[in-house]
């Protein structure tokens, strides 16, 4: 069962004001309930109205309820106000009136589905009652007023319930707060019994008609009357188990008990009958009325006399006495299983919609007339991303004041108009498009919201595309026409101001010449000269900043450093989105772009303007290059002309003809080629070629089999222009064969012809992909080539007319030279000579010098042993005789006998040091000249060396100031060498002979290093090989005292202390007869190195 006092929904929905104003209350269809506004409109009502009063609800809503009812007071509407809003509730007799059901024809209805606003009211309201005043009954109710307040508390309608009671005698109450309506009730034996019905004391002057204290009319007039309400009436005396004292016959038509069972409790009392769940309800219902609160409401349920159960609604209030007792109930009861059907109903459907609402992929709220949420669904707590338990009544605009910028407008705009509104917007907050579709009620309003993110996206790409293929086909018709630069960048910024909706585009070109950026075009909103200049120098500007760093520069004004916002604090672009491109090409900086739009740039602009940028950048560089090809096609042919002017050599014009054409034309290869006519074949020869370095040589003669087509060409003076040589048609396969070999994959070859009939051609390709010729370029190359023919001719010319002479003067060199080698060769023959007979002379010397130094070595063996003897016996002689006579005493004294004793064995083993020395240097003479060893055998290197010193020791000493050389030996392991002994000693000896020589007049320390080690085998080197290096400390040598070095008659001794033969001697003895390598390295100030590498084996040498 249900209390109704109050009673709410447990369902929360969307607030209509059918809903608020059933809430606490029942819509009972068998009675008249209507509900009010504040402002007098019906806004509620029911099919117990339409039965009582005639119109259907669509009829009448929004319509004056006093207007088109007649309702008639006689006391002032303030007083009704202030006691319903002091009391909550008002109860009274009105008269009303209703539509006359006696034509007919039915009556004209009012317009359908129309919500009066303040402003139509008075004339949409009383044009319909004036044309239905002639069919209008009037009638009598008794009225139940009740204020009906929203969540706030706040009143917003009045809840009227009316029943009719026309028919009976009514009186006016006047003047009387006391007066009592009186009537006889018919008791179950029928008879008249007073009892006061209605009990109420109106306000002062409160326009209320009661019941006449008697019933002037017949009893079955109030038969009639109490069996015409649909409900049942009843009277219950209080007492401990309260009794039905009356109940009208209606009861049966309920619970299927008549009134005199229920009254006699023949069978059942009526409280037996309430369902068990539902008595101690009841039961606590009637307990809590009281004087103050008299009025109860509550539905319970019954059982019929055939056991069903029957829900019904008891409304009624107490009676008491002056004391405060109470003494009857006074109520009525209407069943109401419809109705609990209906709102079984109703709940499902409510249900349903939640169920609808929370499943759409929609969001939707509802927020009442303080804007605070009283529902959300599923959907915008996703979009909120907020728990909407906690949004519940809590004010829209306080929890997200974002929307108050986008939606807030739109939103009070409904409600003030109480119209629909559709609209779709940003929300920052959210990060998402919306699609708002917000409906006005009277307590609040109700919106719809969808995420409309992606079609926004598709839209604004769809939009992009549109406007990026316009632009792009205006940038290729810009691009394409070509013309003056200037015209070409205007169009490009127009371009982009007009498809792109940027609303400032701007250009700066770099000028190399005065090292600055300067701005060549500008479209849309002109940029602050201050922080944009037109020429921008070098320093801390914004576009130059972006030039220099040739980084691309995106995003917001107010979003960038510090030092960026410093710079725009005082522009009005400061909230604008900006774009500074840096205009380059292969590393080359052409220029700027600066761009301004309110709305960010999306990625697919940003691609846009990624390749626009590069092709501006080319676009620029195409103009630069196009100045310079035409300063460099005079600068070219001045610079040929020039050549022919100052050389005459054919090689140097060729060479510098391909060189300035690669150069010009910025071509991987240049050639030139000569044609080569021959009766059987002709063929070509490359003879000069200017190349990336990258790419291989292909200076050559080709093979005639392979190049029969182009030296066809050539002879007919046919120019070849190939753009492609993979996919040219016109091209034969041998040619194309021979370009695909040699890596070339596109060529220009411009043949030429000089007087005296010589065939050649200029050959331009290119092997890093296909290169279109233009037709300026060949233009620009045929001048080439007329000055090439022209200078080869003067060349040919000069040629001519310097053969004679240069071939009287091959002639005379040729018999200088022979002159100059016969010179050489009789030097040579003489230091050849000179040398054996130096080598027989020192061996003639050391035979001689040896064979007395064998004999004083023999005989100091034997002295020795002598003058030790005779030293032994004067010890004795002093030792036994130490008085000797005085006349061997005296003679002692004058030959000083212990001086004598003392130093003639050192003189002895000073002659012995002597002889040895000598033997010595016998030695060194005989290995020296090596007369013995003529031919070539193992020789251990080291002796060589040393004997060689060991000559030369004499100018190791010291010397005065000179503090002598110092000789190093970093002697290595060495095996034994095949060589020519005695060739070789002479090297050393010349080797260190002018190591001495370089020491002679240089500051100590005079340092000479030898060192001797095995090289292994290499790839250069095959067999293995000793090293010896001579390395002196000296003055050093420069570059061209080495490079002459080894040859003959070179010296840099002064005139009488050399001959300049030694070293080419040396050279020859080592590289010719050795088959090793002699070589010099020096640097001045840094001593000099002398390196001689012989094999060790010569079996594997060719002598020559």
């Amino acid at each position: 069962m249900r209390n109704q006092q109050p009673n709410h929904h447990s369902i929360e929905f969307p607030s209509t004001p059918s809903s608020l104003l059933l809430s606490g209350a029942q819509d009972l269809g068998h009675l008249a309930m209507m509900g009010v506004a504040l402002n007098g409109r019906i806004i509620h009502w029911n099919h117990g109205c339409e039965r009582l009063y005639g119109w259907s609800s669509a009829e009448v809503l929004g319509q004056n309820a006093d207007l088109l009812l007649k309702t008639r007071f006689a006391i002032a509407e303030a007083e009704v106000k202030r006691h319903l809003f002091s009391e909550g509730h008002w109860e009274g007799i009105l008269f009303q009136c209703k539509q006359d059901s006696s034509p007919p024809s039915r009556p004209k209805t009012l317009k359908k589905n129309r919500i009066q606003t303040p402003s139509n009211k008075s004339d949409s309201a009383s044009a319909p009652l004036r044309e239905r005043q002639e069919n209008l009954q009037e009638i009598t109710v008794a009225s139940h007023w009740t204020v009906k307040r929203d969540s706030q508390g706040e009143p917003f309608a009045y809840l009227i319930v009316n029943i009719n009671i026309s028919g009976i005698t009514l009186g006016l109450a006047q003047n009387s707060s006391e007066t009592s309506a009186k009537t006889s009730l018919i008791s179950a034996n029928h008879k008249p019994v007073n009892s006061q019905i209605y009990s109420q004391t109106p306000p002062s002057g409160l326009s209320v008609y009661r019941l006449s204290q008697t019933w002037p009319e017949p009893e079955h007039l109030l038969s009639n009357w109490i069996s015409n309400i649909p409900g049942a009436i009843y009277r219950s005396k209080i007492q401990k188990k309260p009794k039905i004292e009356f109940i009208s016959e209606a009861i049966f038509e309920i619970i299927k008990y008549s009134n005199e069972e229920i009254i006699r409790q023949e069978n059942h009392n009526y409280y037996d009958l309430i369902y068990g769940e539902d008595r101690i309800v009841v039961e606590q219902t009637f307990n809590n009325i009281s004087p103050k609160n008299p009025s109860f409401s509550i539905d319970y349920r019954l059982i019929a006399a055939d056991g069903q159960i029957k829900w019904v609604h008891d409304q009624g209030r107490g009676i008491f006495n002056k004391s405060g007792e109470m003494l009857y109930v006074d109520g009525a009861i209407f069943e109401i299983n419809a109705r609990q059907e209906a709102e079984e109903q109703l709940v499902k459907s409510h249900r349903k919609i939640i169920n609808i609402l929370e499943s759409i992929s929609d969001g939707f709220f509802v927020v009442d007339k303080y804007w605070n949420f009283s529902y959300i669904n599923l959907r915008a707590e996703e979009i909120f991303m907020l728990d909407r338990e906690q949004l519940i009544g809590q004010n829209i605009w306080q929890e997200f004041p974002g929307l108050l910028e986008t939606i807030g407008q739109q939103c009070h705009q409904a409600i003030a108009d109480n119209t629909k509104v559709h609209f779709e917007v940003f929300e920052p907050l959210l990060g998402i498009w919306l699609d708002i579709r917000a409906n006005p009620h009277t307590v609040g309003l109700s919106v719809y919201f969808q995420d409309i993110t992606e079609r926004k996206k598709t839209e604004a790409m769809l939009w992009e595309r549109a406007h990026l293929s316009a632009f792009s086909a205006e940038m290729g018709l810009t691009l394409g026409q070509g013309g003056s630069l200037a015209n070409l960048l205007q169009h490009c910024v127009d371009a982009m101001v007009k498809y792109l909706e940027i609303s400032s585009a701007n250009i700066w070109i770099f000028n190399s010449v005065a090292n600055l950026l300067e701005l060549r075009a500008q479209a849309g909103h002109l940029l602050d000269e201050s922080i944009f200049p037109k020429r921008c120098p070098p320093g801390d500007s914004l576009v130059w900043n972006i030039g220099q760093k040739r980084e691309l520069v995106m995003g917001n004004f107010s979003n960038m450093s510090g030092a960026l916002k410093e710079l725009f604090s005082n522009s009005c672009l400061l909230q604008a989105n900006f774009a500074g491109y840096p205009l380059i090409l292969e590393d080359r900086l052409a220029g700027v772009m600066i761009l301004c739009s309110r709305e960010p740039f999306t990625d697919s602009i940003q691609s846009a303007l990624g390749w626009v940028a590069q092709a501006i950048a080319v676009a620029i560089d195409r103009a630069w290059a196009r100045e310079a090809l035409l300063s460099r096609r005079e600068g070219l042919l001045f610079r040929l002309a020039s050549q022919i002017r100052n050389s005459l050599d054919l090689d140097t014009i060729l060479e510098t003809a391909v060189t300035e054409i690669r150069s010009l034309l910025k071509i991987d290869r240049c050639q030139f080629v000569w044609y080569f006519h021959n009766p059987i074949q002709s063929s070509l020869t490359v003879t000069h070629e200017s190349r990336l370095p990258e790419l291989p040589s292909l200076l050559c003669e080709y093979p005639p089999k392979k190049t029969g087509p182009l030296a066809y060409r050539i002879k007919r003076l046919e120019a070849l222009r190939v753009d492609e040589v993979m996919t040219q048609d016109n091209l034969d396969e041998d040619t194309r064969s021979l370009m695909s070999e040699m890596g070339i994959t596109s060529v220009l070859l411009l043949p030429l012809e000089t007087r005296s009939g010589q065939l050649g051609a200029v050959v331009c390709s290119h092997s890093s992909g296909p290169r279109p010729w233009t037709d300026s370029e060949v233009e620009l190359l045929h001048a080439v080539i007329d000055q090439v023919a022209l200078s080869i001719d003067q060349a040919e010319l000069y040629a001519q007319t310097h053969a004679a002479a240069l071939a009287a003067q091959t002639q005379a060199q040729q018999l200088s030279e022979a002159l100059q080698n016969l010179k050489q060769t009789q030097s040579q023959l003489i230091q050849t000579e000179k040398m054996s007979g130096l080598g027989q002379m020192v061996a003639g010397i050391a035979h001689e010098i040896n064979n007395p130094v064998n004999f004083i070595t023999g005989n100091l063996v034997h002295t020795k042993n002598y003058v030790e003897d005779l030293l032994g016996l004067m010890e004795l002689y002093q030792k036994n005789y130490p008085d000797p006579v005085p006349e061997i005493q005296e003679e002692a004294e004058n030959i000083d006998l212990d001086f004598l004793m003392e130093d003639l064995p050192k003189i002895l083993a000073s002659m012995e040091i002597g002889a040895e020395r000598i033997s010595q240097i016998v030695l060194s003479l005989r290995n020296f000249s090596r007369l013995d060893e003529a031919e070539m055998k193992p020789v251990n290197i080291h002796e060589g060396i040393d004997s060689t010193l060991l000559i030369l020791q004499n100018r190791c000493k010291p010397k005065g100031k000179n503090s002598g050389i110092e000789i190093i030996k970093n002697y290595g392991d060495l095996p034994k060498v095949e060589c020519y002994a005695g060739q070789l000693n002479q090297v050393f000896m010349n080797v260190l002979a002018n190591a001495m020589d370089a020491l002679e007049n240089q500051p100590n320390p005079h340092i000479i290093t030898i060192t001797t080690e095995v090289v292994q085998p290499t790839e250069c080197i095959k067999p293995s090989q000793v090293a010896i290096r001579i390395q002196d400390n000296g003055p050093g040598m420069s570059e061209d005292v080495q490079k002459r070095l080894f040859d003959p008659f070179f010296t840099t001794k002064p005139v009488g202390k050399g001959t300049g033969l030694g070293m080419s001697i040396s050279y020859k003895i080592i590289v010719e007869k050795h088959g090793g390598i002699i070589e010099c390295h020096s640097e001045l100030g840094q001593g000099t190195e002398f390196l001689i590498q012989i094999p060790i084996s010569q079996s594997k040498v060719v002598n020559k």
